[in-house]
């Protein structure tokens, strides 16, 4: 049997890239073409798991494909940059699918859920080095009808020793003043945003519309601000760093800003019912697609893995 060849490569554009091979691996199930887009040793970040090789990227699109076989994945939006050495994307997703097989949340249930993805990926003569997944998992559990906590004692059993060293990396390495000048704005952007300080109105227009989640969504400057603290709960956000940012323009007056963050947090109050441990801290990676206009976020599209931070927390 003929191994299928894909059609994409160095000689495709960055757009075409991204949007053509997520097609082939998902929407036409060619999974063994992830050998032929992905570097042999590359490297997926996730706060649930850090995995290495190409092959574990196979094994587990061919996992997510058992547990949920109609899985789509709808393009939203690309916002890429041209970097030194290759080129970076920032890939935004609605997947609309039904649980009928078992996934690493349990036994099938049978229901319908929805979830947003943003992967970011470093790009090198049309080959994919590296990745950062930032999938918000709580809403599939909680649509799956599930307990948030039970699941994230399951996963925090199955986190992988690497995953936890990117854990306490990540703990270390955002404790640091960062020194990136050309970051600066979106830093303090997103500080104002997760504490509800009052500086969100220096980055936020008041009509600002934010999309935190694949069936939710906020309307007013106002709404935004109370967001991130409802939402982190007992969580009290101790730093913000910008580890990248691509931007392209908007129309003739505004530009698309793609950012991928870490935050650290302490876990100070209940955070999904969860009692606080003392000075425990927790790793967040995120990622966010602004549209910006007049120098102030007019949309946003937010995602991070809540259930990867509640996994951090539970005994």
């Amino acid at each position: 049997m003929t191994e299928r060849s894909g059609g994409y490569g160095a000689d495709s554009s960055l757009l075409d890239l991204i949007y053509g091979i997520t097609y082939e691996i998902w929407e036409e199930r060619g999974v063994e073409l992830i050998k032929q887009y992905y570097g042999e040793d590359i490297r997926v970040f996730a706060l649930g798991n850090v995995s290495d090789g190409a092959e574990a990227v196979v094994q587990s699109t061919h996992d997510t494909l058992e547990a949920f076989p109609d899985r789509l994945l709808l393009a939203e939006n690309v916002i890429w940059s041209t970097e030194p050495d290759g080129l970076y994307s920032s890939h935004r997703i609605i997947s609309p699918m039904t649980n009928k097989g078992p996934s690493v949340y349990g036994p099938p249930t049978g229901k319908k859920v929805s979830v947003r993805t943003i992967a970011d990926c470093f790009v090198q003569d049309g080959v994919i080095t590296r990745e950062w997944l930032i999938r918000d998992t709580l809403p599939i559990v909680t649509q799956l009808g599930l307990d948030p906590l039970e699941i994230a004692k399951q996963q925090r059993q199955g986190l992988s020793e690497t995953t936890h060293e990117y854990h306490q990396s990540e703990l270390s390495r955002t404790s640091s003043e960062s020194t990136h000048q050309s970051v600066h704005w979106t830093e303090q952007a997103l500080s104002a945003r997760w504490t509800g300080s009052n500086d969100i109105e220096h980055f936020f227009a008041p009509y600002a519309v934010s999309y935190p989640g694949p069936l939710a969504w906020l309307s007013g400057r106002d709404a935004i601000k109370h967001h991130g603290l409802a939402t982190l709960g007992g969580l009290q956000p101790s730093s913000v760093r910008v580890d990248h940012v691509a931007t392209q323009p908007w129309g003739h007056e505004g530009e698309e800003m793609a950012v991928r963050w870490t935050m650290t947090a302490e876990h100070t109050g209940p955070y999904l019912e969860l009692k606080p441990r003392t000075e425990q801290r927790v790793a967040i990676l995120g990622s966010v697609h602004w549209r910006i206009v007049d120098r102030k976020i007019a949309t946003e599209w937010l995602g991070f893995d809540g259930m990867g931070v509640l996994a951090q927390l539970v005994d």
